[in-house]
């Protein structure tokens, strides 16, 4: 897979979840059983809107050319996509989502994998 294709599937799937916590928080929450009330629909509408700043920056950063650009999108990407895996899996085995968190940890984690494998892999496109 190349790199703009990558970054323009993380993009649409950040545009998704962003709006929908935008717009819909404590629906889109409550599909995984998690009671959003007032602090929690704040925090919510905030995280849709780094999800669509984050958007915006895979999919305007999938045609870079410069190595260091493409790096700083790919490790903004590997760091905030680690830190949502170990922060979904905790919540998982906490016990606070339904059996459908699950799907997200596995998205967060795949998608943490796309990007360490730009990062690091030995002959980059």
């Amino acid at each position: 897979m190349k790199r703009s294709l990558f970054l323009a599937i993380v993009a649409l799937i950040s545009a998704i979840f962003g709006i929908g916590l935008l717009l819909k928080p404590f629906e889109l929450m409550a599909m995984y059983q998690v009671n959003v009330y007032m602090g929690g629909m704040f925090m919510a509408r905030l995280l849709g809107s780094a999800l669509i700043a984050l958007a915006v920056i895979f999919w305007m950063g999938r045609k870079v050319t410069d190595s260091t650009a493409a790096n700083a999108v790919l490790w903004g990407g590997l760091i905030y996509q680690l830190l949502a895996t170990v922060l979904s899996f905790r919540v998982m085995q906490m016990g606070w989502m339904n059996s459908r968190g699950w799907s997200v940890v596995v998205l967060d984690g795949l998608i943490t994998v796309g990007f360490a494998n730009f990062l690091f892999r030995k002959n980059p496109a």
